[in-house]
């Protein structure tokens, strides 16, 4: 009996060595011998983790920088949960190993005999059982470490992202606010400038009405000012002319005041704007005018000077048109004044010739002065 049991043991020992398993199974092949649990593709044989969970962030935009760390670390948490559960796994096992040696310890101390085959199933798990538990712990503390890692990387990367895409999102925001702001107060400033212009004409449209409004030779004539358009700018210019009476203009019929009529001309008028044909040109309702303007000219003037030089009434006529001033109204009260001034004269002659020499002389006297003092000529 013992002798049987001697060379089962020695043959035990010496043919079926070299057929045992390794003492020291690696990760994948505890996964493999557990069939329940499947390792991680990014374990190699060694155990450790072959690519890191979390690389460094290269191209992390700017506007999705906070959903992007939000993914990744969302990300991170399920590979850690992953790899907790895994964990738990292998823990179970191991205390699934350690019940089944309680198993065979029980079995042997009940007096039963260990085979080989028994030695076959029992030897792998006892040399695996400290090599899985120090493998799972290696795995584990790797894996912390590198989650550590790439948490701490990915931190550091998208803060530096964060920062530097908020600096370029500020300097581009400072940029786009000053551009911005420089249009609106050029807008601004054209708008501001163009309200100011239709003030000046709205102005410039009442003060016309006011000249309209104007029946004496001693009203007053506002000056009005002109808004001229120079490459698409509107300016708008003022006359250096101080309040006048209508007749200070009616008075610029005398040559004697043709520079000053030609002045007013040019500022207010373009001598291409003049509307009187010449007589050969002219149709038969263009005679219209002839009682209030006189007859029309041979030519067409060219110039200011020119026109006032050939028709001051014309030049006149135009120049109250452009103040808003009535020329035939003021043409019909001159000529009242006129037929008065002039029936004033013949009374005063007719009472002189029938009164004494010294009176005549005396009344004439004051006849001279009366006719010095009359504002009005042609």
């Amino acid at each position: 009996m013992s002798q049987s049991t001697e060379s089962d043991d020695s043959s035990m020992f010496s043919g079926s060595r070299l057929e045992l398993p390794p003492l020291r199974t690696k990760a994948r092949g505890l996964a493999l011998l557990f069939g329940h649990l499947t390792p991680p593709e990014d374990v190699d044989d060694e155990g450790i983790i072959t690519n890191a969970p979390n690389e460094i962030a290269t191209d992390v935009p700017t506007a999705s920088s906070f959903e992007r760390l939000q993914q990744e670390v969302k990300g991170l948490d399920e590979v850690v949960n992953e790899r907790d559960i895994r964990v738990s796994e292998a823990e179970g096992d191991i205390g699934n190993i350690k019940a089944e040696m309680e198993e065979v310890q029980e079995f042997m101390e009940n007096g039963n005999i260990v085979t080989d085959e028994h030695l076959r199933e029992i030897l792998p798990t006892l040399a695996t059982k400290t090599d899985l538990k120090a493998d799972l712990k290696e795995l584990r503390l790797t894996t912390k470490a590198d989650l550590k890692n790439g948490l701490e990387e990915l931190r550091l990367t998208t803060k530096a992202d964060l920062k530097t895409g908020l600096e370029e999102l500020r300097l581009a925001t400072k940029a786009d606010l000053k551009t911005g702001l420089e249009e609106l107060r050029l807008a601004t400033k054209a708008d501001l400038e163009e309200l100011k212009t239709d003030l000046e004409g709205l102005r410039l449209e009442i003060r016309a009405s006011q000249n309209y409004r104007a029946s004496r030779f001693f009203d007053e004539v506002q000056s009005l000012p002109i808004i001229r358009d120079r490459d698409g700018v509107k300016r708008i210019e003022y006359i250096s002319t101080p309040l006048r009476q209508v007749k200070h203009y009616w008075n610029l019929h005398n040559q004697e005041h043709a520079s000053e009529l030609v002045r007013c001309l040019e500022f207010y008028l373009a001598i291409d704007t003049w509307p009187f044909k010449a007589l050969d040109e002219a149709d038969d309702f263009d005679n219209v005018d002839v009682d209030l303007l006189g007859p029309l000219l041979h030519t067409v003037p060219t110039s200011w000077e020119e026109a006032v030089k050939l028709s001051p009434r014309r030049s006149v006529y135009l120049l109250f048109g452009a103040l808003g001033l009535r020329y035939d109204h003021f043409s019909e009260q001159y000529d009242m004044m006129k037929a008065l001034g002039t029936q004033r004269q013949s009374a005063t002659k007719s009472k002189a010739s029938e009164s004494q020499p010294a009176i005549r002389v005396k009344r004439a006297k004051n006849e001279s002065s009366e006719s010095t003092t009359e504002p009005f000529t042609t």
